[in-house]
């Protein structure tokens, strides 16, 4: 006797169920299951090393307001927020003091 079920992804009912997933679908989600949690890493190496290409290629002044910063205070800005499709690059980044980057929204 087989036990039918529904995949988690594409809601087809099979009777083989890999972790809630079709035969299909389980291939994709295994992969994705057991993919290392280096994302994160790379991403906090790439931002320092954004942050240091920014500080030492523009006046230490912040883009919006133009007050003088010191290398203790003040924020990477990304002009297209990440969160919106803009890319961990220096060509997308910005100096500016924390009220100014706080002020401002992913929008």
């Amino acid at each position: 006797m087989t036990i039918a079920t529904i995949c988690n992804d594409c809601q087809r009912i099979t009777d083989h169920a890999t972790r809630g997933y079709c035969p299909t679908c389980a291939p994709h989600h295994e992969r994705r299951r057991n993919q290392a949690p280096t994302k994160q890493a790379h991403r906090t190496k790439t931002h320092s090393h954004v942050r240091r290409i920014v500080w030492q290629r523009d006046p230490h002044k912040c883009a919006y307001c133009e007050a003088l910063l010191t290398a203790d205070n003040w924020t990477l800005d990304y002009v297209v927020p990440l969160i919106n499709g803009g890319r961990m690059h220096s060509d997308n980044a910005v100096i500016a003091c924390r009220p100014c980057n706080s002020s401002k929204g992913a929008t």
